[in-house]
Formats: C-alpha cells, sequence, structure tokens
C-alpha cells in the first residue's frame, strides 16, 4: 500500500493567495473612506473638525450652526472637551488664536445651556373669585373658578446671545494689576478668584492665565464659569506658597500672590482667599 503525501500544494497556494489580497488591499487598492460621519473620524481628525468649528463661530458669531456641527461629533460633552482641547493645544505650543477659538465656544455653550436651564415654566392656577350679586337688599356671593397665570419665575441670570464673536484682548494693550483684595469668606479659602477686563471695564473671556511658583506652572482661562462672569477664572492656592501670576501674552507679570491668613469670631485662624482685578489700560 502506497503511503499518500501530504498535500503542500494546498497550503502553498493559500499563503500565496493571502500574500496577493494583502498586497491588493493595502497596496493596490486600499479602501478610501468617503463621506465618513465625523463621530467616525479618529481623535486627531475630531481634534482638527472641533478646530475648523471653533474658528468658524470666532468669525461669524453662529452659534446655532456651531452647535449643531459639534453634535455631528457625538460627543458626550462638548463644553469638556473643547476646553480640554485648548488647554492641550496650549501644551503642544499651538497657535493663541486657536486656544482662544476653542475657549470661547465652550464659554458660549455653557452660557447657552446655563439659559436653557433657568428659563422660566409658566404654570396655571385655579382662583376663587366672589361674584357679587345685590338682589332686594341682599347679598348673594357665588365662588366661581377662574383660571389665572402664575407669576413667572425670574430667572437667577439672563444671558443675552451675541450677535457677533466675544470680544478679545486688544492688540498692544496688556493686561495689568488694578486691584487687589483679600476674601475671608470660609468659603473660597485658598481659592484665587480672577476678573479680567478690557479698558473700558468689560469682561474679557477666553483669556489665558500663566500661573508660577516654586518647582510647578499651570495655566487657565477665563470665561469658563459664564454664570459668575465672562471674565472670570479661578485657581486653588496652597498655604505658605508665593505665586507669580500673568494674563494674556506680553502682560504684565504680578508677584508675591499667597493665600492671607483671616481670623474667625472664635480667635480661630484660617486660610483665606484672594481677588484680583486684572485690566487693560
Amino acid at each position: 500500500m502506497t503511503p499518500r503525501n501530504f498535500p503542500w500544494y494546498l497550503v502553498t497556494g493559500l499563503l500565496i493567495g493571502l500574500t496577493v489580497g494583502l498586497v491588493i488591499a493595502w497596496v493596490v487598492a486600499p479602501v478610501q473612506y468617503m463621506d465618513t460621519a465625523p463621530s467616525q473620524l479618529d481623535t486627531a481628525s475630531k481634534d482638527q473638525y472641533r478646530l475648523m468649528i471653533a474658528m468658524a463661530y470666532a468669525a461669524d458669531g453662529d452659534l446655532d450652526r456651531a452647535s449643531a456641527r459639534l453634535a455631528l461629533l457625538g460627543d458626550a460633552d462638548a463644553v469638556d472637551q473643547l476646553a480640554a482641547q485648548a488647554q492641550r493645544n496650549d501644551a503642544a505650543g499651538g497657535a493663541a488664536d486657536e486656544s482662544n477659538a476653542l475657549s470661547l465656544l465652550s464659554s458660549a455653550l455653557l452660557r447657552g445651556a446655563v439659559a436653557a436651564a433657568t428659563a422660566a415654566v409658566s404654570s396655571t392656577q385655579v382662583a376663587l373669585v366672589p361674584d357679587v350679586t345685590p338682589n332686594a337688599g341682599q347679598t348673594q356671593a357665588a365662588l366661581t373658578a377662574s383660571p389665572t397665570p402664575a407669576p413667572t419665575a425670574t430667572p437667577l441670570m439672563t444671558f443675552t446671545p451675541r450677535p457677533t464673536p466675544l470680544p478679545e484682548p486688544t492688540a498692544g494693550a496688556p493686561f495689568a494689576l488694578k486691584s487687589q483684595q483679600q476674601d475671608c469668606d470660609p468659603d473660597k479659602s485658598l481659592l484665587l478668584q480672577v476678573e479680567v477686563q478690557d479698558a473700558a471695564g468689560h469682561p474679557v473671556p477666553g483669556v489665558r492665565i500663566d500661573v508660577a511658583w516654586d518647582g510647578g506652572t499651570d495655566y487657565f482661562f477665563t470665561g469658563l464659569f459664564p454664570e459668575i462672569d465672562d471674565g472670570y477664572a479661578d485657581f486653588t492656592l496652597q498655604p505658605q506658597v508665593n505665586y507669580s501670576l500673568r494674563a494674556g501674552e506680553g502682560g504684565e507679570t504680578i508677584n508675591n500672590i499667597s493665600a492671607p491668613q483671616c481670623t474667625d469670631k472664635t480667635g480661630t485662624n484660617y486660610w483665606g482667599g484672594l481677588e484680583l482685578v486684572i485690566s487693560q489700560p
């Protein structure tokens, strides 16, 4: 009985076919994606798409269009994504106008969300109104139900949509310290609160604030708390640490920033906060 040989030709044909298929798929005729949904883009492409939306908003101020475009990315929180990308762009040494555009759009979206959440909801209540009709010297009272609109709840803060892009710092006018005061509110212990204004005293969002101390640096942006103020930003201080701070490119360096010590009614000391107002001349 003659032994049967292993069918090596089948293995060889399989390997040749697999190799040819890979060459065709990767080199000769690779797959090309066309009309891909923004939500299917990779992380780098999503960042580029998000930046183009922010730059367009900075140019035309159309928040509805920007919101609709961002919705196509499918981000769980577009506000956080924009703010995080602005910080990544700065950390990577990206252009300042790109970081400002991302921050401005993040601030505008957050402002719109707050305005929607505080919108007044009208309701109707039933009031009893006496119907008095004189009849032969006698008064007959009838109670009739009459729907009366309830008072409309007044929003805590109203934001007016801007038809134009948010203001940016005036070129050639560096920011400088205008005022500084302690804040001994126990709820704001170790909190550095910064208000950035233009020459007219208007709050300016999207301004980068650099802070440095012995052994570390950090930065943060104005405009991320529109429920407080468009030019507001804050930073948590550490006890007994001196900081230096600068707002915007070429701004004045403010030194010797540190948390003050406050005393309550019982004579107990605690760390307070600081309030800085920085403006253009």
